[in-house]
């Protein structure tokens, strides 16, 4: 995922590992770590140099999937490993618009069935109570892109990233992504948090 948006393309696959036939419900994908961020280019540090966007984009087809669960991680202060240091403060990318967006429609859709796919250079999650669009590359633009499976259900959706105005019919979902280049559609309501007490 990490490295099509790095090209600027849609990625065909949604997971080496789901490709390969193991069940989502036993992975958990990210779209850096560690080790790919701080590590340097000569040692497997193959995300250090790409964009925070490119990162932001592969977790958001990864997190809004409806089986594997996805890490967020928040890029320390430094590339290089020799200087970080615990209790320095890192980024805080992961409480951009998008990010939260992405982590509601996860929330709101639990149980439902999904369906990913690819058009006019968009990644299209597609939940039955939203979806989630995201540009291969590029951002501000109206797409058109299809509403797989005819997953999500027809209606007009406010992009929780933009606030723009999306519409979607049994087989298209068209609207205008937004200049994080991720647009999340939205008709229902995430459970909130509960907490019980037993004497």
């Amino acid at each position: 995922l990490r490295e099509a948006f790095n090209s600027g393309n849609a990625p065909s696959s949604i997971g080496n590992w789901s490709c390969r036939g193991v069940p989502d419900n036993k992975l958990v994908y990210w779209g850096e770590s560690h080790d790919t961020y701080s590590n340097g280019a000569d040692e497997w540090g193959s995300s250090t140099r790409m964009n925070q966007n490119v990162i932001d984009r592969a977790y958001a087809v990864a997190a809004s999937r409806a089986g594997a669960n996805a890490l967020y991680f928040s890029r320390p202060g430094s590339t290089d490993k020799g200087g970080i240091h615990s209790g320095q403060k890192g980024s805080t990318s992961f409480k951009n618009k998008e990010i939260a967006a992405v982590n509601q429609l996860k929330n709101a859709c639990v149980g439902e069935k999904d369906y990913y796919t690819t058009s006019n250079n968009c990644a299209i999650v597609c939940r039955e109570s939203g979806a989630v669009v995201v540009a291969g590359g590029g951002s501000n633009m109206n797409v058109s892109v299809p509403n797989a499976g005819g997953t999500t259900r027809p209606g007009t959706y406010t992009d929780l990233v933009s606030g723009s105005t999306w519409t979607v019919t049994n087989s298209t979902i068209s609207g205008k992504i937004g200049q994080s280049g991720i647009a999340v559609l939205l008709n229902a309501k995430p459970a909130g948090p509960t907490a019980s007490v037993t004497p």
